[in-house]
């Protein structure tokens, strides 16, 4: 059963709490999105709180987060007729910095001992970042979400709600479709079914250490990995009949540069990482089954690919080099330990503001691998709904339910039934768009 107050009484209790005025609000908003663009290295003007309420739906709002002081963080939430903050968050910026690591770290090791300790990590970040604006955040179906580091790296979906806002407290995605903003920018109703739809998978080009089952290597390619990647696409093609695929050896920056604009475009392929978003790289098929991959930054996405308003999927991308051991304990894979900082890519967010200068006006990313066991399931969810006709956040939010409501067939359809419930399975989705 939903839980709603009548919004009427959210709004008293709001604006009892805040003591800001508009123009206070909007220097903030103006100082959070220079630091969110000095970031991204592309400078941008916030909108007002006006101009930023003027688009929202009843049940709609937008949470920003940017800095209160060097040490300290603060929120404002916006809803149609009512604003709230910026109020400073009780959360200092170093121990966030530490509970998002602890978090990525209980969500790698997978063992049944770390659920206690993962639950209570996201009720006590649910209460932190969310407990000072629950008034506004009661009824929110759609929420946009602009975040600063070290926010960038927090699965928000797995947070726990505030029980003042919800007594099960529930993962907040089961409330709510969650998107993010690359920058702040009044929501748009623009939306299209896509009509060019290109999908490509490309094989691990190394051998697997713990491969799942049976596995096959050819000139250090791993086809296990391979055949979960296809399996994606295959998702993909089922909901759209003329889904262009590059698979293999097929799929090279050559072949992308071809296949000119597109609405959908899904790369399976890995993500090779340096120091930073800088020196991260599509690892693609020289179109030589037995020569090295060939490497394409990621910052140059607009050189290989373009859209007009499309999506662009991406999965290969990690938070860091560690790949996804194959193990499984109680029917959770996990993820090997980090390799240290120097390994670390910076923000997922980087990528969608780079292919959003492609042209994409949707990115899905993931801030971690997805398990090959459960990526199959939840993309066939994700694409039967956007082929319906919902909207990315709307599908987005019903495969990651359906990953948390039911077991899913592991790898493919038919395939052994594998419990998907923890986040690691499906709390790693990011989608940066205007939940439209």
């Amino acid at each position: 059963m939903r839980l709603f107050l009548p919004f009427a009484l959210c709004l008293g209790s709001a604006l009892g709490a805040s003591a800001t005025s508009s123009s206070e609000l909007d220097a903030w908003l103006q100082r959070t999105q220079a630091a969110r663009s000095n970031e991204l290295r592309s400078p941008a003007s916030a909108p007002t709180a006006r101009e930023l309420q003027a688009g929202l739906g009843e049940n709609e709002l937008i949470l920003v987060f940017g800095p209160s002081s060097t040490s300290q963080l603060a929120v404002a939430a916006l809803r149609r007729d009512a604003t709230l903050g910026p109020l400073p968050l009780d959360y200092a910026v170093e121990r966030l910095e530490r509970d998002v690591e602890r978090l990525h770290s209980l969500l790698r090791s997978g063992s049944r001992p770390a659920r206690g300790q993962l639950l209570r990590l996201t009720d006590a970040l649910g209460d932190s970042l969310l407990g000072p604006v629950s008034e506004l955040l009661r009824g929110a179906e759609a929420v946009r979400l602009l975040t600063t580091p070290p926010l960038d790296e927090l699965p928000f979906a797995a947070l726990r709600l505030p029980r003042s806002v919800d007594e099960q407290r529930e993962h907040w995605v089961t409330r709510a479709q969650l998107c993010h903003l690359v920058t702040l920018m009044a929501p748009s109703s623009a939306r299209r079914a896509p009509r060019t739809v290109l999908g490509g998978a490309d094989p691990e080009f190394r051998r697997s250490e713990l491969p799942l089952g049976a596995s096959m290597s050819d000139a250090g390619v791993s086809w296990r990995r391979s055949a979960a990647r296809r399996l994606e696409i295959e998702a993909l093609g089922e909901n759209f009949p003329t889904t262009l695929r590059l698979l293999g050896t097929e799929l090279t920056a050559q072949a992308l540069r071809e296949a000119g604009a597109v609405d959908l475009l899904h790369l399976a392929a890995d993500v090779e990482q340096g120091g930073d978003f800088e020196r991260a790289a599509l690892a693609l098929s020289s179109g030589d089954p037995g020569a090295p991959p060939k490497r394409l930054r990621l910052r140059d996405a607009r050189e290989w690919s373009e859209s007009e308003d499309g999506l662009a999927v991406i999965t290969g991308l990690s938070r860091t080099r560690s790949e996804l051991s194959a193990g499984q304990e109680n029917a959770r894979n996990f993820l090997t330990s980090p390799q240290g900082p120097e390994q670390r890519l910076h923000s997922a967010t980087h990528l969608a503001a780079t292919l959003h200068g492609a042209g994409f006006s949707q990115v899905l990313t993931t801030l971690w691998r997805v398990p090959d066991e459960s990526a199959p399931a939840f993309f066939r969810t994700f694409y039967e709904g956007l082929s319906n006709g919902r909207s990315a956040g709307a599908a987005l939010r019903r495969a990651q339910r359906r990953m948390i409501e039911s077991p899913v067939d592991a790898g493919g359809s038919g395939g052994p039934r594998i419990d998907a419930r923890e986040p690691l399975f499906w709390a790693g989705f990011r989608l940066y768009s205007n939940c439209r």
